[in-house]
């Protein structure tokens, strides 16, 4: 679980929606309520709340770029876990604004097998 000093910190913000959702850290912050001083806590919870449901939430509802079928058939070497660690990481990927279309996604797996299996030649 986050600290609240890690949900202060931009970089790690994005992080930790990703990972907890917006419920849970809100409920973080109202549980360390009492430790934080207002001026810094209602900039933080209204910072969240803005961030989620102007950046991060559409994001959640983006049509998937790659399905597990689609990854199998790029190497023999991606199956089970594999697929669904690769899909993940896709999944994150897009949430974070770098990936939009099917065709980044392929080059970015191709990278990721290239890197991972190096002896094989997909």
């Amino acid at each position: 679980m986050p600290s609240l000093e890690d949900i202060q910190q931009e970089t790690l913000r994005e992080e930790w929606l990703w990972k907890y959702g917006l419920d849970t850290l809100v409920l973080l912050f109202r549980k360390n309520q009492r430790n934080i001083p207002c001026e810094t806590g209602g900039g933080l919870l209204s910072s969240l709340i803005t961030d989620w449901f102007e950046q991060y939430e559409p994001r959640l509802q983006m049509p998937t770029l790659l399905r597990g079928n689609d990854l199998s058939l790029m190497s023999y070497r991606l199956r089970g876990p594999k697929i669904g660690e690769y899909l993940e990481r896709l999944k994150r990927a897009q949430f974070a604004g770098t990936l939009s279309r099917p065709t980044e996604a392929i080059s970015l797996v191709r990278q990721w097998i290239d890197k991972e299996f190096p002896e094989t030649n997909s």
